[in-house]
């Protein structure tokens, strides 16, 4: 919603108000992507898969990476977009 008058010449002024999040939903903006808590194993596995065979490499890591403590938050909401605001403000045109 705005209203605006003239100042006289090309100047004018108008106050403009605005509602953000009219109906103050709660908008999930991020989430825990985390599925384990495990600390990440980096070792390389011996012995190392062939280099041209990524499946080889990626069953050789899950096979030595432990998944034995799953994070009861994941996929579930870590931040939300701000409640309800209002925004006030003046534009003056010279």
């Amino acid at each position: 919603m705005s209203y605006g008058f003239p100042l006289g010449g090309r100047r004018n002024v108008r106050f403009e108000g605005r509602i953000l999040n009219l109906f103050n939903q709660e908008t999930v903006i991020t989430v825990d992507q985390r599925k384990y808590l495990d600390g990440r194993n980096n070792t390389t596995p011996t012995p190392a898969p062939p280099a041209d065979c990524l499946s080889c490499w990626t069953d050789a890591y899950a096979a030595i990476q432990p998944t034995n403590l799953p994070n009861g938050n994941f996929g579930k909401a870590t931040s939300y977009a701000a409640p309800r605001r209002f925004l006030l403000s003046v534009l003056l045109n010279f």
